[in-house]
């Protein structure tokens, strides 16, 4: 019976899996890829990665200068 991954819920068949099903998960997969995802995922503490953006909630640029915000939002 096909499984599905756990971060993009992409379609993995299995052995015993009709093949004719094969194309239309495969076309599913390939529709899921193509747009990325769509979500936002986590990669540690403060840094959230959307499409190609990655966000830093510790670093701020203020006039154009990187810099470090510490727990009190300074």
């Amino acid at each position: 019976m096909a499984s599905y991954t756990p971060n993009l819920n992409l379609y993995k068949p299995d052995d015993s899996d009709n093949y004719e099903d094969f194309r239309e998960g495969f076309n599913g997969n390939m529709d899921k890829l193509d747009q990325g995802g769509g979500s936002t995922y986590t990669a540690g503490d403060g840094i959230d990665i959307t499409s190609d953006v990655i966000s830093l909630a510790y670093l701020k640029v203020v006039d154009g200068v990187v810099n470090l915000v510490f727990d009190d939002g300074n």
